[in-house]
Protein backbone atom coordinates (compact mmCIF):
# COMPACT_ATOMS: atom_id res chain seq x y z
CA UNK A 1 0.00 0.00 0.00
CA UNK A 2 0.94 3.60 -0.86
CA UNK A 3 0.85 5.52 2.41
CA UNK A 4 2.88 8.58 1.11
CA UNK A 5 2.73 9.91 -2.27
CA UNK A 6 4.63 12.78 -3.36
CA UNK A 7 3.30 15.28 -5.57
CA UNK A 8 6.58 15.69 -7.96
CA UNK A 9 5.00 17.30 -10.98
CA UNK A 10 4.27 21.03 -9.49
CA UNK A 11 8.30 21.23 -8.60
CA UNK A 12 9.63 19.80 -11.99
CA UNK A 13 7.53 22.52 -13.04
CA UNK A 14 8.96 25.21 -11.20
CA UNK A 15 12.59 24.49 -11.73
CA UNK A 16 11.98 24.22 -15.54
CA UNK A 17 10.54 27.47 -15.48
CA UNK A 18 13.70 28.52 -13.18
CA UNK A 19 15.78 26.76 -15.79
CA UNK A 20 13.90 28.38 -19.24
CA UNK A 21 14.38 31.83 -16.98
CA UNK A 22 17.41 34.33 -17.86
CA UNK A 23 18.11 34.61 -13.95
CA UNK A 24 20.85 32.07 -13.45
CA UNK A 25 24.26 32.17 -13.09
CA UNK A 26 26.09 28.94 -14.80
CA UNK A 27 26.37 27.48 -11.68
CA UNK A 28 23.17 28.31 -10.63
CA UNK A 29 21.52 26.22 -13.79
CA UNK A 30 23.97 23.40 -13.00
CA UNK A 31 22.71 23.06 -9.48
CA UNK A 32 19.29 24.01 -10.35
CA UNK A 33 19.83 20.58 -13.13
CA UNK A 34 21.10 18.58 -10.68
CA UNK A 35 17.76 18.92 -8.33
CA UNK A 36 15.48 18.89 -11.87
CA UNK A 37 16.84 15.72 -12.37
CA UNK A 38 16.54 14.40 -9.05
CA UNK A 39 13.13 15.05 -8.67
CA UNK A 40 12.65 13.35 -12.23
CA UNK A 41 14.10 10.27 -10.53
CA UNK A 42 12.59 10.26 -7.04
CA UNK A 43 9.06 10.35 -9.54
CA UNK A 44 10.64 7.23 -11.84
CA UNK A 45 11.46 5.40 -8.98
CA UNK A 46 7.91 6.31 -6.65
CA UNK A 47 6.01 5.13 -10.25
CA UNK A 48 7.25 1.91 -10.27
CA UNK A 49 6.62 1.37 -6.22
CA UNK A 50 3.29 2.61 -7.41
CA UNK A 51 2.77 -0.38 -10.08
CA UNK A 52 3.67 -3.16 -8.24
CA UNK A 53 2.70 -2.21 -4.64
CA UNK A 54 -0.58 0.24 -4.86
CA UNK A 55 -2.44 -3.56 -3.88
CA UNK A 56 -0.20 -5.31 -1.73
CA UNK A 57 -1.17 -4.99 2.04
CA UNK A 58 1.97 -6.91 2.96
CA UNK A 59 4.25 -3.78 2.07
CA UNK A 60 4.11 0.18 3.34
CA UNK A 61 5.47 2.45 0.72
CA UNK A 62 6.95 5.80 2.02
CA UNK A 63 8.33 8.15 -0.56
CA UNK A 64 10.56 11.49 0.94
CA UNK A 65 10.38 10.09 4.61
CA UNK A 66 11.86 12.42 7.06
CA UNK A 67 13.01 12.30 10.42
CA UNK A 68 15.35 13.98 13.36
CA UNK A 69 17.09 12.15 15.98
CA UNK A 70 18.83 13.96 18.56
CA UNK A 71 20.59 16.43 15.76
CA UNK A 72 21.00 13.76 12.83
CA UNK A 73 18.91 13.45 10.11
CA UNK A 74 17.64 10.40 8.11
CA UNK A 75 16.02 11.29 4.56
CA UNK A 76 14.89 8.22 3.14
CA UNK A 77 14.10 8.81 -1.03
CA UNK A 78 12.13 5.72 -0.44
CA UNK A 79 10.95 3.21 2.24
CA UNK A 80 9.36 0.04 1.48
CA UNK A 81 8.23 -1.44 5.10
CA UNK A 82 7.26 -5.23 5.50
CA UNK A 83 6.96 -7.09 9.07
CA UNK A 84 10.20 -8.73 8.45
CA UNK A 85 12.18 -6.31 6.10
CA UNK A 86 12.81 -2.17 5.20
CA UNK A 87 14.03 -1.90 2.13
CA UNK A 88 15.99 1.82 1.63
CA UNK A 89 16.12 3.04 -1.61
CA UNK A 90 18.29 6.07 -2.94
CA UNK A 91 17.37 7.43 -6.39
CA UNK A 92 20.33 8.79 -8.42
CA UNK A 93 19.26 10.78 -11.64
CA UNK A 94 22.53 9.72 -14.53
CA UNK A 95 21.61 11.48 -17.87
CA UNK A 96 25.30 10.02 -18.90
CA UNK A 97 27.26 8.35 -16.48
CA UNK A 98 27.92 7.55 -12.63
CA UNK A 99 31.09 6.04 -12.18
CA UNK A 100 32.95 3.78 -8.97
CA UNK A 101 36.61 3.57 -9.18
CA UNK A 102 38.54 0.20 -7.33
CA UNK A 103 38.18 2.04 -3.72
CA UNK A 104 34.62 2.71 -3.96
CA UNK A 105 34.63 6.41 -4.45
CA UNK A 106 31.86 7.58 -6.57
CA UNK A 107 31.46 10.10 -9.27
CA UNK A 108 29.56 11.99 -11.91
CA UNK A 109 30.68 12.28 -16.00
CA UNK A 110 28.50 15.06 -17.65
CA UNK A 111 30.41 16.13 -20.79
CA UNK A 112 33.57 14.69 -19.85
CA UNK A 113 33.52 16.62 -16.71
CA UNK A 114 34.01 14.28 -13.31
CA UNK A 115 32.24 15.73 -10.05
CA UNK A 116 33.02 13.72 -7.16
CA UNK A 117 29.74 12.65 -5.27
CA UNK A 118 28.73 10.57 -2.05
CA UNK A 119 28.76 7.26 -1.76
CA UNK A 120 24.44 6.09 -2.03
CA UNK A 121 25.30 2.97 -0.72
CA UNK A 122 26.91 4.27 3.02
CA UNK A 123 24.25 7.82 2.60
CA UNK A 124 21.44 5.04 2.51
CA UNK A 125 22.78 2.94 5.59
CA UNK A 126 23.65 6.43 7.53
CA UNK A 127 20.23 7.10 7.27
CA UNK A 128 19.26 3.56 8.51
CA UNK A 129 21.18 3.81 11.65
CA UNK A 130 19.06 7.28 12.61
CA UNK A 131 15.67 6.28 11.60
CA UNK A 132 16.63 2.98 13.46
CA UNK A 133 17.67 4.88 16.61
CA UNK A 134 15.04 7.29 16.04
CA UNK A 135 12.16 4.54 15.91
CA UNK A 136 14.24 2.65 18.84
CA UNK A 137 13.97 5.27 21.48
CA UNK A 138 10.29 6.07 20.99
CA UNK A 139 9.06 2.36 20.49
CA UNK A 140 6.77 2.24 23.30
CA UNK A 141 4.28 3.96 20.49
CA UNK A 142 3.77 1.00 18.21
CA UNK A 143 5.40 -1.95 19.63
CA UNK A 144 3.89 -4.05 22.13
CA UNK A 145 4.76 -5.44 25.95
CA UNK A 146 6.23 -8.72 26.54
CA UNK A 147 4.19 -10.29 29.49
CA UNK A 148 2.86 -6.95 29.78
CA UNK A 149 5.76 -5.10 31.27
CA UNK A 150 8.92 -4.59 28.94
CA UNK A 151 8.69 -3.00 25.83
CA UNK A 152 9.76 -5.33 22.72
CA UNK A 153 12.12 -4.61 20.29
CA UNK A 154 12.15 -4.44 16.63
CA UNK A 155 15.62 -3.52 15.39
CA UNK A 156 17.37 -6.92 15.37
CA UNK A 157 14.74 -8.50 13.42
CA UNK A 158 13.98 -5.62 10.80
CA UNK A 159 16.44 -7.00 8.36
CA UNK A 160 17.49 -3.63 6.11
CA UNK A 161 17.90 -3.92 2.12
CA UNK A 162 19.26 -1.22 0.56
CA UNK A 163 19.26 -0.17 -3.14
CA UNK A 164 20.47 2.63 -5.30
CA UNK A 165 17.93 3.16 -8.37
CA UNK A 166 19.58 4.55 -11.31
CA UNK A 167 17.85 6.24 -14.40
CA UNK A 168 16.44 4.22 -17.10
CA UNK A 169 18.71 5.21 -19.33
CA UNK A 170 22.11 5.74 -17.30
CA UNK A 171 25.16 4.07 -17.59
CA UNK A 172 27.03 2.78 -14.53
CA UNK A 173 30.77 2.07 -15.54
CA UNK A 174 34.37 2.09 -13.56
CA UNK A 175 36.49 -0.90 -12.21
CA UNK A 176 34.29 -0.81 -8.70
CA UNK A 177 31.28 -1.10 -10.45
CA UNK A 178 31.10 -5.58 -9.41
CA UNK A 179 31.53 -4.10 -5.63
CA UNK A 180 27.86 -3.06 -5.74
CA UNK A 181 25.44 -5.35 -6.78
CA UNK A 182 22.36 -2.80 -5.29
CA UNK A 183 22.62 -0.49 -8.04
CA UNK A 184 20.04 -1.27 -10.19
CA UNK A 185 17.96 0.12 -12.91
CA UNK A 186 14.95 1.71 -11.34
CA UNK A 187 12.67 -0.67 -12.67
CA UNK A 188 14.76 -3.42 -11.33
CA UNK A 189 14.44 -2.87 -7.75
CA UNK A 190 10.41 -3.93 -7.02
CA UNK A 191 11.10 -7.14 -9.05
CA UNK A 192 13.86 -7.64 -6.27
CA UNK A 193 12.32 -6.29 -3.59
CA UNK A 194 9.29 -8.97 -4.07
CA UNK A 195 11.82 -12.24 -4.91
CA UNK A 196 13.56 -11.01 -1.29
CA UNK A 197 10.56 -11.53 0.10
CA UNK A 198 9.36 -14.19 -1.66
CA UNK A 199 12.19 -16.11 0.24
CA UNK A 200 11.44 -15.20 3.46
CA UNK A 201 7.41 -16.47 2.71
CA UNK A 202 8.75 -19.60 1.27
CA UNK A 203 10.28 -20.86 4.80
CA UNK A 204 13.69 -20.46 4.15
CA UNK A 205 14.44 -19.00 8.12
CA UNK A 206 11.61 -21.73 9.40
CA UNK A 207 15.39 -24.03 9.49
CA UNK A 208 16.12 -22.86 12.65
CA UNK A 209 12.82 -20.62 14.68
CA UNK A 210 9.33 -19.97 14.41
CA UNK A 211 7.69 -17.91 12.10
CA UNK A 212 6.51 -15.97 14.95
CA UNK A 213 9.91 -15.33 16.86
CA UNK A 214 11.19 -13.98 13.32
CA UNK A 215 8.53 -10.84 12.80
CA UNK A 216 9.82 -7.70 13.45
CA UNK A 217 5.78 -5.98 14.05
CA UNK A 218 2.74 -8.25 14.40
CA UNK A 219 -0.03 -6.94 12.39
CA UNK A 220 -0.89 -4.62 15.13
CA UNK A 221 2.46 -2.95 15.44
CA UNK A 222 2.85 -3.07 11.53
CA UNK A 223 -0.15 -0.87 11.50
CA UNK A 224 1.00 1.14 14.46
CA UNK A 225 4.56 1.67 13.03
CA UNK A 226 2.63 3.19 9.67
CA UNK A 227 0.88 5.60 11.51
CA UNK A 228 4.44 6.19 13.58
CA UNK A 229 5.72 7.31 10.99
CA UNK A 230 3.69 8.94 8.95
CA UNK A 231 2.93 11.33 12.13
CA UNK A 232 6.64 12.05 12.71
CA UNK A 233 7.57 12.81 9.09
CA UNK A 234 9.15 15.79 8.77
CA UNK A 235 9.68 15.90 5.00
CA UNK A 236 8.87 19.23 3.24
CA UNK A 237 7.21 19.14 -0.13
CA UNK A 238 9.34 19.33 -2.89
CA UNK A 239 8.05 22.77 -4.15
CA UNK A 240 9.63 24.16 -0.89
CA UNK A 241 13.09 23.12 -2.04
CA UNK A 242 12.78 25.10 -5.42
CA UNK A 243 10.91 28.52 -3.67
CA UNK A 244 13.87 28.10 -0.93
CA UNK A 245 16.20 28.04 -4.07
CA UNK A 246 14.51 30.94 -5.72
CA UNK A 247 14.18 33.20 -2.37
CA UNK A 248 18.16 32.84 -1.69
CA UNK A 249 19.55 33.34 -5.52
CA UNK A 250 20.71 37.11 -4.86
CA UNK A 251 22.75 35.63 -2.62
CA UNK A 252 24.85 32.93 -4.17
CA UNK A 253 27.91 33.01 -5.51
CA UNK A 254 28.49 31.45 -8.78
CA UNK A 255 31.30 29.33 -8.25
CA UNK A 256 32.88 26.40 -10.16
CA UNK A 257 31.44 22.42 -8.61
CA UNK A 258 33.56 21.47 -5.94
CA UNK A 259 35.79 19.23 -7.13
CA UNK A 260 35.42 19.11 -10.50
CA UNK A 261 37.52 17.98 -12.87
CA UNK A 262 38.04 16.95 -16.41
CA UNK A 263 36.97 12.94 -16.32
CA UNK A 264 40.08 10.36 -16.40
CA UNK A 265 40.50 7.56 -19.26
CA UNK A 266 39.58 4.81 -16.59
CA UNK A 267 36.54 6.73 -15.07
CA UNK A 268 35.16 6.92 -19.00
CA UNK A 269 36.34 3.26 -19.86
CA UNK A 270 33.09 1.27 -19.76
CA UNK A 271 32.68 -1.49 -17.29
CA UNK A 272 33.25 -5.25 -18.29
CA UNK A 273 29.98 -7.22 -18.76
CA UNK A 274 30.73 -9.91 -15.83
CA UNK A 275 28.25 -10.11 -12.95
CA UNK A 276 28.61 -8.33 -9.84
CA UNK A 277 29.65 -10.45 -7.26
CA UNK A 278 28.13 -9.47 -3.46
CA UNK A 279 29.06 -9.46 -0.97
CA UNK A 280 26.97 -10.67 1.86
CA UNK A 281 26.01 -10.04 5.26
CA UNK A 282 23.83 -11.85 8.15
CA UNK A 283 20.50 -10.50 8.14
CA UNK A 284 20.42 -10.42 11.68
CA UNK A 285 23.70 -8.89 13.03
CA UNK A 286 25.46 -8.13 9.63
CA UNK A 287 28.31 -10.14 10.03
CA UNK A 288 30.46 -11.81 7.34
CA UNK A 289 31.46 -14.57 8.90
CA UNK A 290 28.97 -16.79 6.65
CA UNK A 291 29.35 -20.21 5.25
CA UNK A 292 26.58 -22.01 3.05
CA UNK A 293 24.27 -24.44 4.26
CA UNK A 294 21.96 -26.26 2.71
CA UNK A 295 18.18 -27.52 4.22
CA UNK A 296 14.29 -28.80 3.26
CA UNK A 297 14.27 -25.15 1.36
CA UNK A 298 17.05 -25.49 -0.53
CA UNK A 299 20.59 -23.22 -0.02
CA UNK A 300 20.97 -20.82 2.60
CA UNK A 301 23.85 -18.77 4.35
CA UNK A 302 24.78 -19.58 8.11
CA UNK A 303 25.99 -17.10 10.24
CA UNK A 304 29.24 -17.81 12.45
CA UNK A 305 28.40 -15.04 14.44
CA UNK A 306 25.19 -15.33 15.85
CA UNK A 307 24.06 -18.34 14.08
CA UNK A 308 21.41 -16.92 12.52
CA UNK A 309 20.20 -17.93 8.56
CA UNK A 310 20.39 -15.36 5.95
CA UNK A 311 18.72 -16.16 2.37
CA UNK A 312 20.39 -16.23 -0.72
CA UNK A 313 18.30 -14.03 -2.97
CA UNK A 314 19.78 -12.55 -6.09
CA UNK A 315 18.53 -11.40 -9.51
CA UNK A 316 20.15 -11.76 -13.26
CA UNK A 317 21.55 -8.38 -14.12
CA UNK A 318 21.03 -8.74 -17.65
CA UNK A 319 17.19 -10.80 -17.55
CA UNK A 320 15.99 -9.64 -14.07
CA UNK A 321 14.91 -13.95 -13.71
CA UNK A 322 16.35 -14.91 -9.94
CA UNK A 323 19.06 -16.90 -9.69
CA UNK A 324 20.27 -20.37 -8.46
CA UNK A 325 22.58 -21.96 -6.17
CA UNK A 326 24.73 -24.36 -8.00
CA UNK A 327 27.32 -26.05 -6.53
CA UNK A 328 30.72 -27.97 -7.72
CA UNK A 329 33.09 -29.36 -5.41
CA UNK A 330 33.60 -26.76 -2.64
CA UNK A 331 32.31 -23.94 -5.03
CA UNK A 332 29.40 -22.33 -5.16
CA UNK A 333 28.10 -20.05 -8.09
CA UNK A 334 24.98 -18.64 -9.02
CA UNK A 335 23.43 -19.52 -11.73
CA UNK A 336 20.82 -17.82 -13.95
CA UNK A 337 18.03 -20.18 -15.51
CA UNK A 338 17.17 -18.30 -18.00
CA UNK A 339 20.46 -16.71 -20.06
CA UNK A 340 23.18 -19.08 -18.13
CA UNK A 341 25.11 -15.96 -16.77
CA UNK A 342 27.25 -17.33 -13.71
CA UNK A 343 29.48 -15.64 -11.06
CA UNK A 344 31.05 -17.34 -8.43
CA UNK A 345 29.27 -17.04 -4.89
CA UNK A 346 31.95 -16.28 -2.20
CA UNK A 347 30.86 -15.36 1.92
CA UNK A 348 32.86 -16.02 5.04
CA UNK A 349 37.40 -16.19 4.61
CA UNK A 350 37.03 -16.93 0.53
CA UNK A 351 35.08 -13.34 0.02
CA UNK A 352 37.42 -11.82 1.74
CA UNK A 353 41.18 -12.84 0.40
CA UNK A 354 42.53 -10.53 -2.40
CA UNK A 355 44.64 -11.61 -4.51
CA UNK A 356 47.56 -8.52 -5.43
CA UNK A 357 49.73 -9.04 -8.41
CA UNK A 358 51.93 -6.27 -10.10
CA UNK A 359 49.59 -5.68 -12.85
CA UNK A 360 46.71 -4.66 -10.07
CA UNK A 361 46.49 -1.95 -7.66
CA UNK A 362 46.97 -2.27 -4.34
CA UNK A 363 44.04 -2.39 -2.00
CA UNK A 364 43.47 1.61 -1.16
CA UNK A 365 43.70 0.56 2.87
CA UNK A 366 47.03 -1.25 2.81
CA UNK A 367 48.59 1.46 0.21
CA UNK A 368 47.11 4.38 2.46
CA UNK A 369 48.89 2.66 6.06
CA UNK A 370 51.72 4.86 7.13
CA UNK A 371 53.19 2.10 8.54
CA UNK A 372 53.62 -1.82 8.58
CA UNK A 373 53.15 -2.97 11.87
CA UNK A 374 53.75 -6.28 13.18
CA UNK A 375 51.29 -8.33 15.31
CA UNK A 376 51.57 -9.56 18.41
CA UNK A 377 49.27 -11.51 21.04
CA UNK A 378 46.52 -10.42 22.02
CA UNK A 379 44.97 -9.01 18.71
CA UNK A 380 46.94 -6.01 17.01
CA UNK A 381 44.54 -2.64 16.66
CA UNK A 382 43.77 -2.06 13.13
CA UNK A 383 46.06 0.52 11.75
CA UNK A 384 43.54 2.77 9.93
CA UNK A 385 40.38 2.54 11.81
CA UNK A 386 41.80 1.09 15.36
CA UNK A 387 39.19 -1.65 15.89
CA UNK A 388 39.95 -4.71 16.46
CA UNK A 389 41.31 -7.50 14.00
CA UNK A 390 41.26 -11.21 13.55
CA UNK A 391 43.33 -13.85 12.64
CA UNK A 392 42.93 -15.20 9.53
CA UNK A 393 44.62 -17.23 6.33
CA UNK A 394 45.41 -16.18 2.97
CA UNK A 395 43.65 -18.66 0.38
CA UNK A 396 45.38 -17.15 -3.00
CA UNK A 397 48.13 -15.75 -4.06
CA UNK A 398 51.91 -16.27 -3.53
CA UNK A 399 51.10 -15.76 0.70
CA UNK A 400 48.56 -18.79 -0.02
CA UNK A 401 48.17 -20.63 3.68
CA UNK A 402 50.28 -18.01 5.61
CA UNK A 403 48.19 -16.06 8.54
CA UNK A 404 47.73 -12.72 9.10
CA UNK A 405 45.74 -9.99 11.20
CA UNK A 406 42.90 -8.83 9.06
CA UNK A 407 39.86 -5.88 10.62
CA UNK A 408 37.19 -7.02 11.94
CA UNK A 409 35.42 -3.66 10.22
CA UNK A 410 36.28 -5.73 7.25
CA UNK A 411 34.77 -4.79 4.22
CA UNK A 412 34.31 -1.46 5.09
CA UNK A 413 38.21 -1.27 6.43
CA UNK A 414 40.90 -3.50 4.75
CA UNK A 415 43.38 -2.73 7.24
CA UNK A 416 45.80 -5.67 7.32
CA UNK A 417 48.74 -6.60 10.01
CA UNK A 418 51.08 -9.16 9.26
CA UNK A 419 52.04 -11.46 11.96
CA UNK A 420 55.14 -11.86 14.03
CA UNK A 421 56.37 -14.89 11.80
CA UNK A 422 56.02 -13.36 8.74
CA UNK A 423 58.75 -10.27 9.49
CA UNK A 424 61.38 -12.65 10.83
Amino acid sequence: MLYKEIDYTAAIQQWQTLLDGNSLSVSQKQQARYCLAGLQAEKDMAYHLKVFFADRDSFAVFNNLKVEHKGLTAQVDHLVLTRWTAYFIESKSVSQVITVNEHGEWGRIHNRRFTPIESPVEQSRRHKETLYNFMTEHRSEFMGKLLGLMTKHFARLLTPMHYVAVSTHGQIQGRGRRKFPQVMKADQIPHAILAHHEALNNGVFSLSAKDEDLEAFSKKEFAAVIQFLLKRDVAPAPIAEVRRFAAELPQQADLPAQGEREASEAEMAESDDQPVERQFACRKCESTNLSVAHGPYGYYLKCGGCGGNTPIVELCQKCTEKLKVSKSGDAYSLVCPKCNQTSPLRVGAAAEKTTVTPDSPMPRAAAAAPTKPTATAPSPVCPLCGSTMTLRTARHGKNAGGRFWGCDKYPNCKGIVPTASDNK
